[in-house]
């Protein structure tokens, strides 16, 4: 059975009473002597104008009917795969400056990550939830996935070396940064129940990959190049997958690795610049802080009504 709630002119049967009006054969309006209360119906004629307000107009006004709660500790564990995103760019950037002033070298940087790829593929193996243990691709199909990924990496090392050297330096870190940005501005930060290990952020691993490839070829050799590129498909492409394993596993382990991941950046980013490693801070603060106590600040503001005026629909019973 259904019905039809909202719309109309006004609040609920039972409100002013009028004059009865009825019309004669000519068309002209008769008034009779009986008075009527105005009713909240359709498809019934009634002695009162179209545009008639009636003095229970507001007795069915609704406030802040669907407006939501939050609490700061809600909206601070929320903003964890921001930080850890914004984390995962600040390492990769510090890592890429080390390498570029010699401070890590070829085979460091080949050892960060083999420890970064093994510990991607335990985190999404361990905290992948049992049920959904069969969307990972199986061990052998991985080992010949990865060895593809490198064969190809060593093919275009030698001319991903030299792709950018008839460009000054400024014109790439410009546009390093701008495309940091986009990455981190297009991510996909939600967490799918059905299909954790899909990830949909297209846009930004293509912006990531654009950067990373642009910085690495400012680098001095191709093993650096082959190491810096094997990286950044580790960070923007694999990690991310393994990071919602977590936070759907376990919100908890999440928060505990972003922390990690965070003191990590902050230690990097101090040993490349401590103006960089503040505002990195700074940024971190920002989102983790500021902006929870500002959005639940502005929240004793919102207004949101609901009356008769709203389009009526039909609601099942």
């Amino acid at each position: 059975m259904s019905r039809f709630r909202g719309g109309g002119s006004g609040g609920r049967p039972g409100g002013d009473r009028g004059r009865v009006q009825s019309m004669n054969a000519d068309g002209e309006v008769v008034a009779s002597s009986r008075h009527l209360m105005w009713r909240k119906v359709l498809y019934e004629r009634q002695p009162f104008a179209d545009n008639h307000v009636d003095r229970t107009f507001l007795a069915s006004l609704v406030t802040n009917a669907n407006v939501q709660s939050y609490r700061l500790t809600d909206m601070i564990k929320s903003t964890a795969p921001v930080t850890q995103q914004l984390t995962v760019v600040a390492i990769f950037a510090a890592l890429f400056f080390h390498t570029l002033h010699g401070s890590v070298s070829d085979t460091e940087l080949l050892a960060v990550d083999a420890i970064v790829g093994g510990a991607t593929y335990f985190m999404a193996h361990w905290f992948l939830p049992t049920a959904k243990q069969h969307l990972l691709p199986p061990l052998p199909d991985l080992i010949k996935s990865g060895a593809l990924v490198v064969t190809v990496l060593l093919t275009l090392s030698p001319l991903l070396f030299t792709l950018t050297r008839s460009y000054a330096s400024d014109t790439i870190w410009a546009l390093s940064i701008t495309l940091g940005v986009l990455a981190l501005s297009l991510h996909d930060y939600s967490a799918d129940q059905a299909n954790p290990i899909q990830f949909s952020g297209s846009l930004s691993l293509n912006a990531a990959m654009f950067a990373s490839v642009l910085l690495a070829s400012r680098l001095s050799s191709t093993s650096q190049v082959f190491a810096l590129l094997g990286l950044s498909i580790e960070l923007f492409a694999l990690f991310p997958i393994a990071s919602r394993a977590v936070r759907l596993r376990s919100e908890e382990a999440h928060l505990a690795f972003t922390a990690v991941f965070g003191a990590c950046a902050a230690y990097l980013l101090f040993h490349t610049s401590a103006i960089i490693a503040w505002v990195y801070l700074g940024f971190v603060v920002v989102i983790t802080l500021v902006a929870p106590l500002l959005l639940i600040s502005v929240q004793v503001h919102k207004r949101e009504i609901q009356g008769p005026w709203d389009i009526a629909h039909v609601t099942q019973e």
